[in-house]
């Protein structure tokens, strides 16, 4: 159902491999909890909650990550909406998490170096 969707709306080959695979994380999260039999409009935003924070806590994610999840979801989920089998995305009014100066500030020093010991070595090299 979702990859006809997904090859009907002509998204490149990576774009349909990645909501694939979100499709598939959140089927096996359902699994593990006896829900395989669910039908998607039973899907409800309690679940969607639950799920985004079970990942977030289990699987150790960044909240940029967390982010990813939670748009790539909604997307799929508005096309479900878009065609008649839910009638409200539960992912439409959850929260993004915000992303901190701290994490921001991570990646910088991390990128800042990174850039500074690349520097470093190059110079031996003159």
């Amino acid at each position: 159902m979702c990859e006809h969707a997904l090859l009907e709306n002509d998204l490149r080959p990576d774009t349909i491999r990645s909501y694939k695979s979100y499709i598939k994380i959140l089927l096996e999260w359902l699994s593990k909890r006896g829900k395989e039999n669910m039908y998607v409009i039973n899907f409800t935003k309690s679940l969607a909650n639950e799920f985004l924070n079970d990942i977030y806590i289990n699987r150790n994610l960044k909240a940029i990550l967390y982010n990813d999840y939670l748009v790539k979801l909604r997307l799929i989920f508005n096309w479900l909406k878009q065609y008649d089998y839910i009638n409200a995305n539960p992912f439409d009014k959850i929260r993004k998490k915000k992303t901190g100066h701290k994490e921001g500030l991570h990646e910088t020093l991390s990128y800042y170096w990174f850039y500074s010991y690349i520097s470093l070595i190059n110079s031996f090299h003159e």
